[in-house]
């Protein structure tokens, strides 16, 4: 049995969170305070096994950094999800950007048979296979980031 609280104090440490980082708890249609949210998930005990789903499925921890954590799940195994909202680039491609698919597992500039300018090959990172060291992201938003975000139409 996993306890819900734990869980989640675990899984923000790995990031170099703490609850204290948290900006809003919610739902895709119900928001709950932060205390209430530590309240109820102190006295939630789960099983994150194989089965069913049993947190709710649509809970997210919204960051102070513009970060956030979502409920993944994977035939009823569940954990915290980490996701990193990445700042939108300084420039503007539209002269070179006309796919957006190709026939295989590409990104963005190999769809449109451009170098990926973007990245600097030092410092690319492997993918995360398992997320017990802490990383810093350098792409995530920070100091204001939420009202910047609230100003671009995403819709």
């Amino acid at each position: 049995m996993s306890n819900l609280l734990e869980e989640t104090i675990d899984v923000l440490k790995r990031r170099n969170h703490t609850t204290d980082d948290i900006l809003a708890v919610q739902g895709t249609s119900h928001r709950i305070s932060i205390e209430k949210f530590i309240e109820i998930a102190k006295k939630t005990n789960y099983d994150p096994g194989f089965g069913s789903q049993k947190i709710a499925s649509d809970l997210i921890l919204l960051m102070k950094d513009g970060s956030m954590y979502t409920r993944g799940e994977y035939d009823g195994s569940e954990w915290w999800q980490y996701i990193c909202i990445p700042k939108p680039l300084d420039h503007i491609d539209d002269d070179v950007i006309n796919k957006l698919d190709d026939d295989y597992w590409s990104d963005l500039a190999e769809c449109n048979g451009i170098s990926n300018h973007n990245v600097n090959e030092e410092d690319e990172e492997e993918p995360m296979e398992d997320e017990e060291e802490p990383m810093e992201d350098d792409n995530s938003l920070t100091n204001g980031a939420w009202d910047e975000l609230n100003k671009l139409d995403l819709k």
